[in-house]
């Protein structure tokens, strides 16, 4: 199928250029990984999912070239590929990535030295000693059972901590499959086709119609240490880069304010200026706070809570020590100047230097440039 805009064949455009190529490409990681018979298992290249086991496989076949992220819930082909992994903002954008880096037609050759990538070589690393810690289940608005997510932790062989996240569907004419283990007869892995919901549904729901505030956050370890202090919060599962449903505005129709506290770390300030996006035009009220702007450690409310009891406050402290963090560092204004038609790593960088000039911070290197 020829594309107008710059006469060529998509269709061979597309087969032409190599998944492993692209994976590199995007993600700067080297496409080796555990060979499986649907593929290779590489590091989800969703740039906000920071797997410690490799999640991902990808076919790179004639007429084959498929992926499917298995901690993410989602698949497709190479145009897809791309956006999921925020090298193009659409499908159409996919294609002029493709022609401006020039990949197709050129053999697949490893491009990134594997002894040097620390990062891939953690992924790679089995994580053994695995221990289920949580299980989250996620609720219909009637309280119908949809799925579960199962968090895990363990070791590397390196002794280095690390997690991993499963999900699991009902298993058809099971009747409570709360009854048996995550991986008993009453459950069946992957949630593809599964209606997707925030967690919590119900209690967002209710406090939603009665005009209550709504914390979103990063993950559903924050939502019960946020619920811990006596508030509603919420979530998705599937890791902050997955696309939510439009039709999740809805659920939130009503509330006071719907706040996002993300993470301390790039992917979690840029995923709250995605989605405020899709509320904000919803019509529903979006507030976003920082907890420590000064931080890029990944800090959360998660560790806020534990620290905070651990240094004498009970959980009225903890909750004042939460608004005046809040009440310091509001960035509802930096994420409405964000240019969303930017590229991740364009958008990164436009983010560090908001929050450089915002909360008067040193200069920020460059995206992918180490500080010195």
């Amino acid at each position: 199928m020829p594309n107008t805009k710059y006469d060529i064949d998509l269709h061979r455009l597309i087969n032409g250029t190599s998944m492993f190529a692209a994976y590199e490409r995007l993600t700067g990681l080297p496409a080796r990984g555990i060979r499986t018979t649907r593929g290779v298992l590489v590091p989800c290249p969703s740039p906000d999912h920071n797997d410690d086991t490799p999640s991902c496989s990808v076919r790179d076949e004639p007429n084959a070239k498929v992926w499917h992220s298995f901690c993410c819930g989602q698949s497709g082909g190479l145009l897809d590929f791309i956006v999921f992994a925020e090298g193009a903002r659409t499908r159409g954008a996919a294609v002029d990535w493709l022609v401006e880096e020039r990949l197709s037609g050129v053999p697949y050759e490893p491009t990134i030295d594997f002894a040097s990538k620390a990062r891939h070589r953690k992924h790679v690393e089995p994580l053994l000693r695995k221990q289920v810690v949580d299980r989250y289940d996620y609720v219909d608005l009637d309280g119908t059972l949809l799925y579960r997510v199962v968090r895990e932790e363990g070791v590397f062989s390196s002794g280095k901590p690390g997690k991993t996240f499963s999900q699991y569907r009902p298993s058809p004419g099971c009747n409570d499959p709360r009854l048996y283990g995550t991986e008993g007869p009453g459950w069946e892995k992957g949630i593809a086709g599964v209606k997707a919901v925030p967690y919590r549904l119900p209690e967002v729901f209710d406090a939603a119609r009665a005009g209550k505030p709504i914390l979103y956050v990063e993950g559903e370890k924050k939502v019960k240490a946020l619920e811990s202090l006596g508030l509603v919060a919420t979530t998705n599962s599937s890791g902050s880069s997955w696309n939510l449903p439009p039709e999740w505005a809805g659920y939130f129709q009503g509330t006071r304010s719907l706040i996002f506290l993300p993470d301390c770390d790039l992917p979690g300030r840029r995923s709250v200026a995605l989605r405020a996006e899709l509320f904000r035009k919803a019509g529903i009220p979006v507030r976003a706070y920082d907890l420590a702007p000064e931080r890029w450690d990944h800090y959360d409310v998660a560790n806020l809570v534990p620290e905070q009891r651990a240094a004498g406050l009970d959980d009225a402290g903890i909750l004042q020590e939460l608004r005046q963090r809040c009440a310091a560092h509001d960035v509802t204004s930096l994420i409405q100047k964000t240019n969303l038609r930017l590229t991740r790593k364009d958008l990164e960088q436009q983010i560090r230097e908001l929050y450089a000039a915002r909360f008067q911070l040193a200069p920020p290197p460059a995206v992918g440039v180490p500080a010195v």
